[in-house]
Parts: C-alpha cells; structure tokens; sequence
C-alpha cells in the first residue's frame, strides 16, 4: 500500500488546447491532469490495498492496531513521496498540495470501506467503528506525512547538508504520529475521539495549504 515518485509523471501529462478556455476552466483543466496523474500511480495501491483489508477483516485480524498501522504508514508514505510538485506543473502556489491532500482523501476512503466489509463479513465487533478510526488515522498521518516534508529545508539547504531533514525527519513524524494514534483509539475508542481526530486533520490540512503555497512560492534554486 505505497505511493509513486515525487516528480512523477504529473508534469508530462499531455493537454488539450487550452487558450480557448476561460482562465478559470483551464486552471482546473490542468488541476484534473496532475490530480488524475497521481492517483494513477496509486491505482495498484488501492486495488492491493482494498484486498489485503478485505481479506484480515474477514479473517479476524484486529483492525486496531494492525490495519489502522498498516493504512497509517502506507497514507503517510504516498504524502511524503508527492510532497514536491514537479519541474512545469503551472500551477498557483498551494494548489499542488491541495492536490496531494484531494488523492489521500481518494485513496484511503477506499481502505477505510475495503476495511468495513471484511470485518462484517467476519462478524467483528463494531466495525463501522474500526473502520472509520482506522480511516482517520490514515488521513491524519498522510496529511502530517505531507507536511512534514513541505516544512523541510529545499535547494540550496539540502546542499548545505540539511537533506537529511527529508530522509529522516517525516519519517519520524508519520511513525510517531501514527503511533501514538494508534494507541490512543485502541485504549479509548469512541466517536468522540474518532471525531476529534478528524477534525484536529481537518486543521492539520489548513496548515498544509499554507505550508504548500508558502514552499512553492519560494523562488526556484539551482539544483
């Protein structure tokens, strides 16, 4: 359950003839392109995914901690590698990582109903429950995934010998966060903190679209 490359493809998607639009249309005419070129690369990750939650649910696996770790990694893991928008992406500061956060948001839903039908086809406990917590913890991480890389150091810093930020620091951010999640809901699970947890991602996805706008206005640095 992993994503694609930072700068895949997004940047070669080929477009129609834009200059009869109105500015606004072809704005999101080019939003769907990069949108519609990461989440093909996450196609084999949620098809995968889907199965593999289908198949613990149904087999009894307890959806927390073990498919709440899994879906949390994995989400956090698409967020760090699409962090960075490609060379050409022709895009208003911001908009890649709202982008980002958009195919996260498509990409773990399906893990979260996946999730549900095993476990109602095991007969579990709950399972609106668990699915749903297991979901918004794999929101929760991938947005802090994502984040965490906007907020490192870029260009000319990464030559200063700061680039271990990106190698390690969002790393240590998605398994803390996940962790501590994770062991959160399975010593207190309810609605109520399954709706806290999503609303605090709610504001962690505010801050990820300054954060964006902020690293993507940054002027461009030799690499």
């Amino acid at each position: 359950m992993s994503g694609g490359s930072d700068t895949g493809d997004a940047g070669d998607t080929q477009r129609p003839d834009l200059e009869e639009l109105p500015a606004w249309l072809a704005e999101v005419v080019v939003l769907a392109e990069h949108a519609r070129a990461i989440l093909r690369r996450q196609v084999a990750p949620i098809i995968g995914g889907c199965l593999v939650l289908v198949v613990a649910g149904w087999a009894g696996l307890p959806a927390l901690p073990w498919a709440a770790g899994g879906m949390a990694l994995a989400a956090g893991l698409i967020g760090m590698r699409n962090a960075r928008a490609p060379q050409g992406a022709d895009l208003r500061a911001g908009a890649w990582s709202g982008i980002v956060l958009l195919v996260l948001d498509m990409v773990v839903t399906p893990w979260g109903l996946g999730l549900l039908a095993g476990l109602h086809l095991g007969g579990g406990q709950r399972p609106l429950l668990h699915a749903a917590t297991c979901t918004v913890i794999a929101s929760a991480v991938g947005t802090a995934g994502l984040l965490a890389r906007l907020v490192g150091p870029s260009g000319s810093s990464r030559r200063a010998g700061l680039g271990a930020w990106e190698r390690t620091v969002p790393w240590v951010v998605v398994l803390a966060l996940g962790a501590a999640l994770v062991w959160l809901l399975t010593a207190r699970l309810s609605w109520w903190w399954v709706g806290a947890i999503a609303l605090g991602s709610e504001a962690g996805t505010l801050l990820t679209l300054r954060a964006g706008a902020r690293a993507e206005s940054r002027p461009a640095e030799a690499a």
